[in-house]
């Protein structure tokens, strides 16, 4: 799905219900990927050690931002001029990184190349704060990540399914994209719609 085609999922509230029948859009539920969280996770990927590097630099007390950035980027993390978190795959796309705030240890991922949105949900850590550096480097430093996101999927009522795609702007001020997404298609239910047609897995 293109993200002219999405666009009215930011301006939710704005949107009569009616709109999303007549789209034939169906939200396919994605199956939340459980990472491993916290020191079993860092343990597992390297993260201890990347943390490691990073206080290390910490206690020299005579390093700069240049410096820390040097090591997010070492380690696949990278943060924009506003703070934002985006990560590195194994095939080397940047993918933005969000909260949906609306499942509690649940990030959405954006690929910057081409705009699909994936979901990863982390079963441990329920209070996930992206702007500290020592979680990100524990949970991602060494972008396995990559391989267990689950794209988030839109079906047309008759068996075709699309990744979703929405643009840059648009993935930072949707709040709570996958709840918005099962309630248009709980509108499209109580309309007479056939609802999603299809999952991830091909379970009809």
């Amino acid at each position: 799905m293109q993200a002219s085609s999405f666009r009215s999922l930011a301006a939710r509230q704005r949107r009569p219900a009616a709109a999303a029948v007549q789209q034939k859009q169906r939200f396919v539920q994605p199956r939340l990927v459980r990472l491993q969280s916290g020191a079993d996770m860092g343990a597992m990927n390297g993260g201890n050690s990347a943390l490691e590097e990073y206080q290390s630099l910490e206690r020299s007390g005579s390093a700069d931002y240049a410096a820390f950035d040097r090591i997010r980027q070492k380690y696949g993390i990278r943060r924009t001029a506003d703070g934002r978190a985006q990560l590195r795959s194994k095939d080397g796309v940047w993918y933005q990184l969000k909260l949906d705030n609306e499942f509690k240890g649940t990030m959405l991922l954006r690929n910057t190349q081409n705009g699909s949105v994936h979901v990863l949900q982390t079963d441990k850590l329920e209070q996930i704060d992206l702007s500290d550096d020592y979680l990100l480097l524990l949970m991602f430093a060494d972008s396995n990540w990559s391989e267990t996101i689950e794209p988030i999927q839109i079906g047309d009522g008759e068996g075709n399914v699309e990744t979703l795609v929405v643009d840059e702007q648009q993935f930072k001020d949707t709040v709570g994209m996958i709840r918005t997404l099962q309630e248009m298609e709980q509108e499209d239910q109580d309309a007479g719609g056939p609802g999603y047609t299809a999952s991830p897995d091909g379970r009809e």
